[in-house]
């Protein structure tokens, strides 16, 4: 039975993400290269098949938020006004609970509105547009999760055992461990957004995108050799996409495109699913690939430029990530070792008075 729910999810990652890549780039929507990354979230362990009913919720709060990602935007004219509740924002969107909002809900909430509010800042009309390409994006994601896991189902007999895997995988915290952390993911992401609007760096905004997917991995912010073999991953991805590019360029055709990408997908996803440490190296490096490869093919710059531009912007976002939440750690130990001398100090002269 786990041989062949391996088997199954390896094909699915692989004709799902070459589904997806094939109507992103079939029809080439602004922001269209987004939808075979998040699809990712979907079919990756501990994912489970996504009811319609879950599927209506997810497109409801996706809806909700592109929406208050307007209403915020018509605020960007008021920093005083519009920078305080952004903050608040994503304090209450890195707070709430993982059961209420998934990771990957939480990752399409964040690009949300960090980007329709920044798009505002060229035109009213580009973040309705924004918008609606995001809610766009959203929908084919869930109609592609459905179809997938219609025509390659798992195992009968399966599903119980997964979900409550998957419940014993989700780690409970205390109402103080998630302000903390909301705390410190909301003071990693808001300075490079502060950035961003101060200085309307509309042609980085992949690194803005990738910086709020990074800021919703919660192991990031716990582990600094996490971060490391995060860096490694996004690397290796980078490597991937300029070859896979460079491929490309021999047959530039629509259907040798989905078959390179059919096969990566393949290669990557028979250690993905192994959910062996490595794999979540390696699906982070999947991800890097298909961000740089459908930005660069969705843009109609020189590509051959673009490919590299794209593997900095990545590069730049992961070690920011990574190095802003390795100095948070290291502050929080400063001060730790400080209460603890400033204790142990209290302590000896107290004794001192003692004597």
């Amino acid at each position: 039975m786990k041989s062949k729910l391996y088997q199954i999810r390896v094909l699915r990652y692989a004709l799902g993400v070459s589904l997806a890549m094939a109507i992103a780039q079939g029809f080439g929507w602004l922001l269209s290269y987004l939808v075979p990354v998040l699809l990712l979230g979907f079919l990756v362990p501990p994912a489970l098949p996504l009811s319609f009913k879950n599927g209506l919720k997810f497109l409801f709060v996706i809806g909700f938020a592109s929406f208050s990602g307007l209403l915020i935007a018509k605020l960007v004219g008021f920093p005083f006004v519009y920078l305080p509740i952004m903050f608040l924002v994503l304090m209450h969107i890195f707070y709430a609970r993982e059961t209420a909002i998934p990771a990957l809900l939480k990752t399409w909430l964040l690009i949300a509105i960090l980007l329709i509010p920044m798009m505002a800042l060229s035109s009213q009309n580009l973040s309705l547009i924004i918008a609606r390409l995001l809610f766009l994006g959203a929908f084919v994601t869930v109609i592609i999760t459905w179809f997938i896991y219609a025509i390659i189902p798992n195992p009968k007999g399966i599903e119980v055992q997964l979900e409550t895997k998957t419940k014993q995988a989700v780690k409970v915290l205390t109402d103080k461990e998630r302000f903390t952390n909301a705390l410190e993911s909301t003071a990693v992401i808001f300075p490079i957004m502060l950035a961003f609007n101060l200085f309307q760096w509309n042609g980085g905004i992949l690194i803005l995108i990738f910086v709020a997917i990074l800021a919703s991995m919660p192991a990031v912010s716990k582990d600094f050799k996490v971060g490391k073999f995060l860096i490694l991953g996004n690397l290796i991805g980078g490597i991937v996409s300029i070859l896979f590019y460079n491929v490309m360029t021999v047959v530039p055709e629509f259907y040798y495109l989905l078959l390179l990408t059919f096969l990566i997908a393949l290669s990557y996803g028979l250690i993905v699913m192994t959910e062996k440490p490595i794999g979540k190296v390696v699906a982070t490096a999947f991800s890097t690939t298909l961000v740089i490869l459908g930005s660069v093919f969705a843009s109609d710059d020189d590509a051959g430029s673009i490919v590299w531009v794209r593997v900095f912007q990545i590069f730049i976002a992961v070690t920011y990530v990574v190095v802003a939440f390795g100095f948070i750690e290291e502050w929080k130990k400063h001060l730790r070792n400080k209460r603890i001398r400033k204790v142990s100090m209290n302590q000896h002269l107290s004794i001192e008075n003692v004597k």
